[in-house]
């Protein structure tokens, strides 16, 4: 179904009701997409 479009697809199972952080590491420093529960003070 996703063949040749994606290259990773993670499940981490059921979630729970707070959102998660998203980062993108594509470039050289991580970039907040998100942010959610956890604690993103140490990648500024």
């Amino acid at each position: 179904m996703y063949k040749n479009t994606v290259d990773l697809i993670l499940d981490a199972g059921p979630l729970n009701s707070q959102q998660s952080t998203v980062l993108d590491l594509t470039g050289d420093e991580p970039v907040i997409v998100r942010q959610g529960a956890g604690d993103t003070s140490f990648l500024r």
